[in-house]
């Protein structure tokens, strides 16, 4: 044993213990010499120079940087597995706790995410310092199993002949810890402890890392692989013999950088180690837990193994939202047999996900009964669909972000975006119209001052005459559109004012509350009733040029679907602005509901308070500098409510069809967000090429 430097203690009790920093501790420990003293005290506490070194040596022979740490601190230092990724940054957190019994850390670095933790031994073994680090069940002080952890691995549906066959054991300091023995040719080369009070995990101090289970396969058979120690042990209960388990568990997540050389593949260093086996294996099923990380381990080991011989199982649902998670949890709850069924219906890894296929393999057998002679189960039709779902293994698309896809896909969308966008925007400023606001220049002299009492008064010439001068050349169909501003047909009163179901059948239908306060008038019920149709819009337009009249066609203005479904055929008006409070128009009352197109137009409500709607067409063409007079009756009252009335004629373009322009209520907001649209494409488009250009994008620096 070697002695403490001179002087070394008194300088420990001159100082205060409650004020002794980690770092000063750590000035007077000397880490980097085999130290065997114990019992120094720190903080209060005992720092066993034993256990830092039992530390030093787990963590430095995987590579992380055991002395630029302190117990009690945090380190960042560069990942000895992905090298701090391409920026080369210290993604790898190192953490040694205050009692030096636990060191763990974690990569930071999304495409790495390593991360682990190693527990220092429990102390020197009686007999000394095992100097050849040659392991056997004296120097890791193992016995047989006791009963408590006999009837742990009961619960766990594995026979007390399971696990003395396997030399499954447990640690004399500590009952409540099992240790998994790794044999390699009956010899000890590591051993794994699982504490079963806290559920902590350890390996032995210069332990190999090998498969766990190596001694107990059969070259040349197919080998099934598994995740954790206990998967292995409930594969043998199920009779399934030729099982091995990886001895680390699983990654967080796909690395997606290209498979590291043999000699950098540190994590996975144990397929090398063991691949006099596994080369010999025809069929390797990967048998790893349904989670996200066991997904993970699977997709790597099919990476080293060669997907084209890798098989993989799927586990079975346990409800409606989980599925069983891995082999004991199916050994448990659905028994050995059930376990061995869906080993054997494990599928091509290649086709894992996709789609189910029945193949035989030609190969040895898993065990004595031999897997490979039962064919996996052949589903068809709507039960392979439904098997597929339920199973969560229906076809997905997971693109991978490389530079060149991403690329690829910014150059594609400039291309599409840019003259969709140009054409949309050109075809925007091309519309052609005319404006006319007409509610202030009609209203007589002496009522300008009382707009409201001029449409009030009967008696009172609502007739006006407008000139419009066409600035270009206008084609036809010219559509003629009345617009209103400040009238709010969404107002959620006025849209349930109505009754869909007496606009379909009339007078048979009788309940129309929703239609209050125009459902009845003199104890008649009205038809159509409600506030909507009560307000219809009933100012007249004719159009002239010079001394011809303009044919206005005011057939099919109203939607197709409006006039056969929603509005009967056999209604007729009924009772319609019989009172003393009259709103709109009026309706002929020979004439059904579905044919009155006008009525139909106004009844689909308009979303925004100012709104456009289709008056008629105009079928003849209009050359420029054509003066058009507009006779007109200035009938609908918006002075009560501060509206305003427009007449619009719009000549027909790419973008308003002779189809489209018959059902669409176009309004200023309307047009506006079609020019931002447009613009938008344009901007996009252009911004996506010189993403190109640039080579890369905010997506591919994390690629």
């Amino acid at each position: 044993m070697i002695s403490p430097p001179q002087g070394f203690f008194r300088s420990i009790r001159t100082c205060n213990p409650h004020h002794l920093h980690p770092q000063s501790v750590r000035r007077q420990i000397p880490l980097k010499s085999s130290v065997n003293l114990t019992n120094l005290k720190r903080d209060g506490e005992t720092l066993d120079l034993y256990e830092l070194n039992s530390l030093k040596q787990k963590v430095e022979i995987i590579g992380i940087n055991f002395d630029s740490c302190s117990p009690g601190q945090y380190t960042h230092q560069i990942c000895p597995l992905c090298k701090g990724g391409q920026s080369k940054e210290r993604s790898l957190s190192f953490h040694i706790n205050q009692n030096a019994k636990l060191a763990m850390w974690r990569c930071f670095n999304f495409e790495c995410g390593w991360a682990g933790h190693v527990l220092s031994d429990v102390g020197p073994a009686q007999d000394g310092v095992n100097k050849d680090n040659k392991l056997s069940e004296e120097t890791l002080r193992l016995e047989p199993l006791g009963d408590e952890l006999i009837n742990y691995f009961a619960e766990r549906m594995i026979t007390a002949e399971i696990l003395q066959k396997n030399a499954v054991m447990q640690m004399v300091d500590d009952k409540n810890v099992i240790a998994f023995t790794y044999r390699r040719k009956g010899e000890i080369v590591n051993c794994k402890f699982r504490s079963i009070t806290n559920r902590k995990f350890w390996q032995a101090k210069h332990g190999e890392r090998i498969l766990y289970g190596l001694d107990g396969i059969k070259e040349g058979n197919t080998i099934v692989i598994v995740e954790g120690e206990i998967d292995k042990l409930s594969m043998e209960q199920a009779g399934i013999l030729n099982c091995v388990s990886v001895p680390d568990g699983a990654p967080q997540q796909v690395s997606i950088k290209a498979l590291p050389s043999k000699k950098q593949d540190i994590r996975y260093k144990y397929l090398l180690d063991c691949n006099g086996y596994l080369d010999k294996a025809p069929r390797i099923i990967l048998a790893t837990d349904g989670d996200g990380p066991g997904q993970a381990l699977a997709e790597e080991l099919s990476c080293r193994l060669g997907k084209e011989r890798c098989w993989r199982v799927t586990w079975p649902k346990k409800d409606e939202f989980t599925c069983y998670k891995d082999a004991n949890e199916v050994l448990v709850h659905l028994g050995p047999e059930a376990l061995r069924q869906i080993v054997e219906s494990a599928k091509l890894y290649e086709e894992f996900g996709r789609q189910l296929i029945s193949m035989d393999v030609d190969g040895g057998g898993i065990s004595d009964a031999g897997i490979d002679n039962q064919p996996a189960p052949v589903l068809h039709g709507r039960s392979r669909a439904v098997y597929q779902f339920t199973q969560q293994t229906l076809p997905a698309c997971k693109p991978v972000l490389t530079p060149a896809w991403v690329i690829g896909t910014f150059f594609l969308i400039g291309v599409i975006f840019i003259p969709v966008g140009l054409i949309s925007l050109h075809a925007s400023h091309s519309v052609n119209e005319i404006v006319d606001r007409y509610d202030i220049d009609c209203v007589r002299g002496s009522f300008k001052s009382n707009k409201e009492a001029y449409i009030k008064n009967a008696s009172t010439p609502k007739s006006c005459h407008r000139y419009l001068k066409v600035d270009k050349p206008m084609k036809a169909p010219i559509y003629i559109y009345y617009q209103l501003d400040n009238f709010y047909q969404n107002h959620r009163r006025y849209v349930k004012s109505r009754s869909d179901d007496q606009l379909l059948h009339g007078l048979g239908y009788n309940r129309t509350s929703s239609c209050e306060p125009e459902a009845f008038e003199n104890g008649l019920p009205i038809v159509p009733c409600g506030l909507v149709a009560w307000s219809l819009f009933n100012d007249t337009f004719s159009f002239s040029r010079g001394t011809k009249k303009l044919k206005i066609e005011r057939k099919n203005i109203a939607w197709k679907s409006d006039r056969d479904h929603k509005f009967g055929k056999h209604v007729y008006p009924f009772n319609f602005q019989n009172g003393s409070f009259i709103g709109g128009g009026k309706l002929d009352t020979t004439i059904p509901l579905s044919e009155q197109e006008d009525l139909i137009v106004w009844m689909r409500t308009a979303a925004f308070p100012s709104f456009r709607k289709l008056y008629g067409r105009i079928e003849e063409d209009l050359e420029e500098d054509d003066i058009i007079v507009v006779h007109l009756m200035n009938n609908y009252n918006t002075y009560s409510f501060g509206g305003t009335k427009m007449l619009v004629v719009v000549k027909v373009n790419i973008l308003t069809d002779d189809a489209n322009a018959q059902i669409t209520e176009l309004d200023d907001t309307a047009t506006l967000l079609h020019k931002i649209l447009s613009t938008g494409l344009v901007d996009f488009g252009c911004i996506s090429l010189w993403r190109r250009e640039k080579g890369c994008s905010p997506i591919t620096r994390y690629v």
